[in-house]
């Protein structure tokens, strides 16, 4: 138990006690044989359970081995393990079984391989010959003392070792639980199985505190872990399946049973395998495609874990609901990526529906073949589902369309005038559900019920649409459905006064720029915008939201909803809603919405921005995108608008996400020619912008020398244009690129800089100055000068500046503590900035470069000088760093590089050579931002050059020995300071080790070796540690005890470690017989 106190060791005994119960109570009710389960043995307390059968026979009997500790504390030695097996196979069983969560010893091995289950009594003579002397005698010992049944039901003994993630503990037995209760139809989600779980192990605790009958029957058993839905619901407060996550559509009261049976005939059963099922609903606009997507959600609950609804009318909702998913898991990991990962990873069941996409391609990359998920799409698109299963939504049937136009009027018993009134208007309507609702709005809001469908009628016929440009693709063959639409359109005009603040109207109006579903506050603001000056928006009083929403529900033309997050509050139109209410809009209108639409998105993306609420732009980011689109493909774009997407490009510079900047700056470019807009004033700013972009993004020197000379020629052409303030600025930003460029490996031509520098010169002799002090730190940065870098950073910080400035410098602050040893100050420095920035919407892109660099550091230091704390600052930092996620393909391949180098001396040999075999060499190149690789080649030799000295001493692990004091009377001393003492006390159990030492032309080896263990100590000829080269300082003495070993490779026969960092100083004795030695 280690060093806990007896009340932790005691606890730790027991839980790991109950939940190996569990797990075998849990194997028993897989069977079909009844049985009893005893939580202790009155006859031997070595019987932690049994499990008999009703007439009293042992099935299995069980000891549970657990230690506070676990796989990190003392192991199981042979004699232990034999003890407890010759005291269970006292008991007449069919099975025993002794469970542990510690590490059995590696004397172990021989003992386990003998409990084959045969039948032959075991022998001594079996193991002796096999087991390190010291534990000879314990284990003839022991099988003296069994007679030969006993000895023959030795080998029906089953050792269980529960070691590493998925370790026995409540999640793998709540994953059982859910699995068990989900085959037997019974709900459980994954917090409720854990709680359920928990509830199990506090029951085998009451049972085993009884004096008496402290057994339960399989029916017991059964009741407890299927225990009813309701009650487990009403422990929990809420039923976790109770709500999806998203914002769906309500719950329809109308069954269309038809359609519901083909989406359940593909999705019969819960997702039991990892292969991911895909079903998509087709049809037009208004048919209940994600009204039967929802049915299916809502009547199939129980089956899934997760239910996710996504709004996939166009990548950025996707993205943008998937980011509202993930949250602060994300980090910033490409979304896509992190969400099929979190999805593929997990043992929870998924149902994820994707509402309007607009084809397979838009949802490819979010949809994993290897997930326990169902995958529901709703589309107009019928045509581009392959690998989807199509179920193909089209009208309702005479009953369903009648109950729902009753269910919409509150009707239910119905004379058969009424029924029949109600039958003539759904099929006049097509039996086409949004048309049911519009129709049954309006005769709800006329106050005569079925009454006034004739009068309905005669207005459908008096509004059909003769214009056939002004009917929507599609729904020329609807002419009924686009009749209700106008008359719902008509009396929602008639309903309002135009004088109001706010009308639903001009909130339907406004919504024809934006997606089918939208922030409310975009929609709202734009609309009042358009009645106001269109230079600041006006945001509308929240009660004349609410005013102009009644009518919109009250004539179904739109809905409502909130659900937690960013921009929440939103509006849900239709997309021939919108499209007849775009064509009713006049030219002066609709110019006017166009202007007010972009100067609201522009005004919010900026303005958020500023307030660094970078997590309300991520939201709004769809939404603003469909208007700038809209507005450009009407020939309406204004400065305003233009300026939006330069907006989006400067929030995704500041948040590091350095492709998605690019790409918004390439769209900002292309923009501008598509609506042949010159702008030289602008485009100079966007390609220098862009410059800097692809710096961070380490293209080829190649693509970065044409963007900047397209830069140049720009900013020339802009030149009179520019004010005095904004020519600095670009010419300090171009300065920054080309000094970046110039330092690559693959720099441009001479003539080429020189004539970018001629240029700089003649724009400004010198540049902004910079007020952060960045350009100053990044040259002390360069110049390994921590101490300088450090100071500075530290007064910037004081001076509280904005969040993207200060999660820089937090940054820079860890590069210098790094460059200054200061480990654990480093990682916590970056990792801080790291989190800072992906909490306040900044993501961390910017930062992981940064954390690389510092990752590198460590490494080398580890490499160099084996720093205990270098190693465990490099480590944690990685695993952070691949938690947030890697961005650009050459930080990827450095930071596989460095987590293979930092495993490459103790870890297994066949995982650091396959790790070493993925690095991407190909991306290891110079760039802007990395210009030296060759420190990254040269670890590459360096892990390949360890791995093959491991190879040859049979994967022993490989303790870096600093320095040779001296040899004295057979005695080697050694120096220790880069190796713990546990380490070396790990290497000097070999106390009966033969050694063998290896000259070589990287130092001295000594490899030793007890038959069972080997260890491999290296004592460096260079004084780089692992690393060799012809350039680095030899250690002197480890060369001369090279050739001291070379004439007389036997004299030594003690190792003497000192210099340890707790200040011990041990001795070890070597077997004489070394191998000879080569020369150095």
């Amino acid at each position: 138990m280690g060093t806990a106190s007896g009340g932790v060791a005691t606890a730790a005994g027991l839980r790991f006690q109950y939940l190996a119960a569990l797990d075998a109570v849990l194997d028993a009710l897989d069977t079909t044989t009844d049985f009893l389960f005893d939580s202790e043995s009155e006859a031997d307390d070595v019987v932690d359970f049994a499990i008999r059968d009703p007439d009293g026979n042992h099935l299995l009997v069980v000891q549970a081995k657990a230690a506070v500790d676990g796989a990190d504390g003392a192991t199981v030695g042979v004699a232990e393990l034999l003890e407890i097996a010759a005291r269970l196979v006292a008991i007449d069983s069919e099975r025993y079984r002794v469970v542990t969560n510690r590490r059995l010893g590696p004397s172990c091995g021989p003992l386990v391989a003998l409990f084959d289950g045969s039948r032959e009594p075991m022998s001594a003579v079996d193991l002796v010959g096999k087991l390190p002397h010291g534990s000879a005698a314990s284990v003839v010992r022991i099988l003296r003392g069994l007679g030969p049944d006993a000895r023959a039901r030795l080998r029906r003994v089953e050792v269980v070792e529960h070691i590493g993630p998925d370790a026995l503990g409540e999640p793998v037995i709540a994953r059982r639980v859910a699995a068990m209760r989900r085959n037997n139809a019974s709900a459980v989600g994954v917090q409720a199985s854990t709680v359920l779980t928990k509830y199990l192990v506090t029951e085998m605790l009451r049972l085993s505190a009884r004096r008496e009958d402290r057994s339960m029957s399989r029916d017991q058993v059964t009741r407890l872990v299927m225990l009813e839905d309701t009650v487990l619901a009403s422990v929990l407060g809420r039923h976790e399946r109770g709500k999806p996550i998203g914002s769906p559509p309500p719950v329809p009261t109308i069954t269309r049973t038809a359609l519901q049976q083909a989406v359940e005939a593909h999705l019969t059963w819960p997702p039991v395998e990892r292969a991911t099922r895909r079903l998509v609903i087709t049809g037009l606009s208004g048919i209940g495609k994600s009204a039967l997507a929802r049915a299916y959600e809502a009547a199939n609950a129980g089956r899934y874990d997760v239910r996710l609804w996504i709004d996939a009318t166009s990548p950025a909702t996707i993205e943008a609901d998937v980011r509202g998913f993930l949250g602060d898991a994300l980090g910033d990991r490409d979304p896509a990526a992190a969400f099929r990962s979190v999805v593929e990873q997990s043992t929870a069941s998924w149902l994820v529906v994707f509402d309007g996409a607009t084809g397979r391609e838009a949802l490819a990359q979010w949809v994993p073949d290897s997930a326990l998920m169902d995958a529901i799409a709703t589309s107009v698109d019928s045509t581009r589902w392959s690998r989807w299963h199509p179920v193909g939504a089209t009208e309702m049937d005479d009953d369903e369309a009648t109950d729902l136009l009753l269910d919409r009027l509150a009707m239910r018993d119905l004379d058969e005038r009424s029924k029949e009134s109600a039958e003539r208007l759904v099929r006049h309507l097509g039996r086409w559900p949004l048309a049911i609702e519009l129709g049954a709005a309006h005769l709800a809001r006329s106050g005569h019920g079925l009454d006034g469908s004739v009068g309905y009628l005669d207005r459908l016929r008096e509004r059909i649409i003769d214009d056939r440009a002004l009917v929507p693709p599609d729904y020329a063959s609807h002419p009924s459905l686009l009749a209700a639409v106008r008359i719902a359109l008509e009396e929602l005009e008639r309903s309002q006064d135009a004088n109001l603040p706010l009308t639903g109207r001009a909130l339907l109006e406004a919504a024809t720029f934006f997606p089918e579903s939208v922030s409310m506050r975009l929609v709202a603001t734009t609309a009042a915008t358009s009645r106001a000056s269109l230079t600041v928006p006006e945001t509308p009083d929240p009660i004349d939201v609410d005013d102009a929403c009644v009518p919109l529900h009250a004539t179904a033309l739109a809905r409502r909803s909130t659900s937690s997050g960013a921009l929440a509050d939103r509006l849900h139109t239709n997309e021939v809603v919108l499209y007849l209410v775009r064509m009713q809009l006049d030219q002066r209108s609709f110019e006017r919405l166009a202007v007010a639409a972009q100067i609201v998105v522009d005004d919010f993306v900026r303005s958020h921005s500023e307030r660094e609420q970078y997590a309300a732009v991520r939201a709004a980011l769809p939404a603003v995108m469909v208007a700038i689109d809209r507005c450009s493909e009407a020939a309406l774009l204004i400065d305003r608008g233009l300026l939006t997407i330069g907006n989006i490009a400067e929030f995704f510079s500041v948040a590091g996400e350095f492709r998605a900047a690019g790409a918004y700056f390439a769209m900002e470019l292309a923009t501008l020619d598509r609506n042949a807009i010159d702008a030289p004033s602008l485009r100079a700013k966007i390609q220098v912008k862009r410059c800097v972009v692809l710096l961070h993004l380490g293209v080829d020197t190649d693509d970065q020398i044409a963007v900047v000379d397209d830069a140049v020629e720009q900013v020339e052409r802009a030149r009179s244009l520019l004010e005095g303030a904004e020519l600095q600025q670009l010419t300090f930003q171009l300065r920054q690129v080309i000094d970046a460029i110039s330092m690559s490996s693959s720099s441009p031509t001479a003539a080429t800089v020189g004539r970018w520098r001629a240029a700089l010169v003649r724009w400004s002799g010198t540049a902004t100055p910079d007020h952060h002090g960045q350009a100053e730190i990044e040259g002390h940065l360069r110049r390994g000068d921590g101490s300088a870098a450090l100071t500075i950073i530290e007064e910037r910080l004081r001076s509280a500046p904005p969040a993207y400035i200060a999660v820089q410098l937090r940054a820079g602050r860890g590069e210098a503590l790094a460059l200054l040893g200061r480990w654990i100050e480093a990682r916590d420095a970056i990792v801080g900035a790291i989190v800072s920035a992906v909490e306040s919407g900044l993501g961390a892109g910017t930062l992981v470069s940064t954390g690389i660099t510092i990752l590198q550091l460590a490494t080398t230091a580890t490499l160099t000088g084996g720093e205990p704390e270098a190693r465990a600052a490099a480590q944690s930092l990685a695993r952070e760093i691949d938690g947030v996620g890697v961005e650009l393909p050459q930080d990827a391949a450095r930071l596989v590089l460095y987590r293979t180098a930092l495993a490459a001396d103790r870890g297994a040999v066949g995982r650091v050579s396959a790790a070493l075999e993925a690095v991407d060499r190909s991306a290891l190149v110079p760039t802007g931002l990395v210009r030296d690789v060759r420190f990254d080649h040269w670890t590459i030799a360096t892990v390949g050059r360890l791995i093959d000295a491991r190879s040859a001493c049979g994967g022993a692990p490989a303790f870096l020995v600093d320095a040779v004091r001296g040899v004295h009377d057979h005695e080697l001393w050694i120096g220790a300071r880069g190796t713990t003492a546990d380490e070396v006390g790990r290497a000097t159990e070999l106390t009966k080790a033969s050694a063998s030492w290896r000259v070589g032309a990287d130092g001295v080896d000594i490899v030793l070796d007890d038959g069972l263990r080997r260890a491999l100590l290296r004592l460096p000829l260079a004084s780089a540690g692992w690393f060799s080269g012809p350039d680095l300082p030899v250690v002197e003495s480890v060369a001369q005890l090279g050739s001291f070993l070379t004439e007389r490779p036997t004299t030594c026969t003690v190792l003497v470690f000192s210099d340890l960092d707790r200040g011990t100083v041990m001795r070890m004795p070597l077997a004489a017989g070394h191998t000879a030695a080569q020369p150095l």
